[in-house]
């Protein structure tokens, strides 16, 4: 890929309706998830997996190096943590005392 390519992906119910859906960006060797959800009744299905390995499947072919994405403390860090992301740092002090995290999971 470029210095910078954006991507998404997304999944269609059967009436073609998108009900999630995962997007970022390709930047010098590493892939950046900005984006991921899926509708909140189809949730824990395997739809935000399948999602993230799709993105995965891609910086593997675009020869990343890693594939980094964030989200507070009470959002999906336990989620991110099954698919074999770490914690990279944190940063402290937004409103209701929550963290945001940067995770990373390394492909070479």
């Amino acid at each position: 890929m470029k210095a910078l390519d954006f991507f998404g992906f997304f999944i269609r119910n059967e009436d073609g309706t998108i009900v999630g859906g995962c997007g970022g960006d390709n930047m010098y060797g590493g892939l950046f998830v900005g984006q991921l959800w899926v509708k909140e009744t189809l949730r824990g299905m395997g739809y935000g997996t399948q999602l993230m390995q799709k993105a995965e499947e891609l910086a593997e072919k675009s020869g990343c190096n890693f594939i980094a994405v964030n989200t507070f403390d009470w959002e999906a860090l336990d989620f991110y943590k099954k698919l074999g992301y770490y914690v990279e740092f944190e940063r402290k002090g937004f409103d209701n005392n929550s963290t945001f995290y940067f995770l990373r999971k390394n492909l070479r």
